[in-house]
């Protein structure tokens, strides 16, 4: 199962008035003002979850009738990501009713229809799978094998921590790779207002793997993805698989599956790679 994770978009959405917090303006040195820049505000939703969101056109009367929305819809809506939904229709409407329950802004029908049918942009996708691998040290492990044994056909492995970053610096698209149960115990993970995570599914989460695909602006123009209706036609699961083919072993040999990379790194090579990672 895949889920979508993070969204950027520029959507129908009805304010009366100006979304920002404020501007970022610069002036020269001879106080005149080049430009102004209106600055994200913070929306909080379930939990302590949040999407950002700003005014980015107004009609005659200088209300905002198109918006700039970006975050983790699934958080903002449940308040975690340890498994969500990959419609990313749905997902951007329902967060669109929730920003407009927030805001005390209902939204006229056809601004919500526009939503609804898929009418706007997009300039960035997280696309995330779990893999089960048994516990909290495989998943370390194989991390560790696959900063030495993994590269795309432009790029080797970049590391931070216990995460793998794959095509890090490409303005197209990259993966991350990393332990969920860690990500989950990070410190803006745990802080008041956050859900709490029943045990049973710390336990489960203490095994998984994610694998994170970002798509961005330019890789979703060239798929024709950037409209968001037309997310009506693909499969999330098959997208997300034609990219993890293009991970290759270190000698080069291209992934068919991640299931196969799992299985591809034997799991006594990799405890014995943890040893020295820890």
């Amino acid at each position: 199962m895949v889920m979508i994770d993070w969204v950027s978009a520029k959507i129908p959405f009805y304010y009366p008035g100006i979304i920002s917090d404020g501007e970022v303006v610069s002036v020269t040195r001879d106080g005149e003002v080049e430009y102004a820049v209106r600055k994200r505000l913070l929306i909080r939703g379930s939990h302590d979850g949040a999407i950002t969101l700003r005014t980015v056109e107004v009609d005659s009367d200088g209300n905002t009738v198109l918006a700039e929305l970006s975050g983790n819809p699934v958080k903002f809506l449940q308040g975690h990501n340890l498994f969500g939904s990959d419609d990313l229709l749905n997902l951007v409407a329902e967060t669109v009713l929730r920003l407009a329950e927030i805001l005390k802004a209902p939204q006229p029908d056809q601004s919500f229809k526009m939503v609804r049918s898929g009418n706007y942009t997009l300039s960035r996708i997280d696309i995330n799978r779990m893999f089960a691998l048994g516990s909290r040290a495989e998943v370390l492990a194989y991390l560790y094998a696959m900063s030495t044994n993994t590269r795309t056909r432009s790029q080797g492995p970049v590391t931070k921590g216990t995460t793998v970053y794959l095509n890090k610096t490409s303005k197209r698209w990259s993966f991350k790779f990393y332990s969920k149960a860690q990500e989950a115990e990070l410190k803006r993970n745990r802080k008041q207002g956050t859900l709490d995570i029943p045990t049973n599914l710390k336990e489960w989460v203490n095994a998984m793997l994610r694998a994170e695909l970002t798509l961005k602006s330019n890789e979703l123009r060239e798929l024709n993805l950037h409209v968001a209706a037309n997310w009506h036609t693909i499969e999330t699961l098959d997208l997300f698989a034609d990219y993890a083919e293009r991970i290759e072993m270190a000698a080069q040999k291209p992934i068919d599956d991640l299931s196969d990379l799992i299985q591809k790194i034997s799991t006594k090579a990799a405890v014995s790679s943890y040893q020295l990672w820890r």
